[in-house]
């Protein structure tokens, strides 16, 4: 894996997650990030000071669950029926989605 294959997440103040960018790109909104001229695109680091860590981990968990079934569905191996059900705790759901749509995934 290469260096420039990866991104950094910052969530809340401190937490640091390392994604590979062909998952990071699940989220629109990194996406079209690392696409402009702007410092995220340079240090490929983005920050997320409100969206809280366990939350953010929920969601990158979310960005390789959608890579890996969409490309599943999109080669036509496996039906929209058949896919898992994606889990997330009661009490964080709300945030989570919130964190999602703020991301665009």
């Amino acid at each position: 894996l290469k260096l420039d294959e990866v991104i950094k997440i910052v969530a809340g103040e401190t937490q640091v997650f390392y994604v590979e960018k062909c998952y990071a790109f699940v989220s629109r909104n990194i996406e079209v990030g690392l696409g402009c001229l702007n410092l995220e695109s340079q240090t490929k680091e983005f920050r997320f000071p409100d969206i809280k860590p366990e939350v953010m981990e929920l969601v990158i968990q979310y960005m390789h669950y959608k890579f890996k079934y969409q490309q599943l569905l999109d080669k036509e191996m496996i039906q929209l029926s058949e896919l898992p059900e994606f889990k997330v705790p009661s009490e964080l759901a709300l945030d989570v989605l919130v964190a999602a749509s703020y991301l665009q995934c």
